[in-house]
């Protein structure tokens, strides 16, 4: 299936691939323990035997995933390569910055 990680977020994960003609399903899993325990992914569309594209979602930050499609149905069904994704840390924004004092050369905050 030729998965390949195409971007990621903070709790995203996107993910291209070839599916096999004669496929009847299509899945995502994905698994944080290295691989021994798969489930599957939550997609932010439905996924049928013609996806060739997939966005996970509800990830958890900072956190060390590997994702495989599964396939059913067809000639090649089965589970493709395996992808590791690390997702993103959240950056908070700072909101309460304010400047206490100036000179011609320095900066206070």
């Amino acid at each position: 299936s030729d998965l390949a990680n195409t971007s990621k977020t903070d709790t995203t994960a996107a993910f291209s691939f070839a599916t096999p003609t004669g496929a009847t399903a299509v899945k995502v899993q994905q698994s944080t323990d290295g691989g021994t325990t798969w489930t599957d992914s939550t997609t932010s569309a439905a996924l049928d035997q013609s996806s060739t594209t997939a966005t996970v979602t509800g990830l958890t930050q900072s956190t060390a995933y590997k994702f495989q499609v599964v396939v059913t149905g067809g000639s090649k069904a089965g589970n493709s390569n395996v992808v590791d994704v690390t997702t993103d840390a959240t950056v908070t924004p700072i909101s309460d910055l304010a400047n206490t004092s100036k000179t011609d050369t320095t900066a206070a905050f």
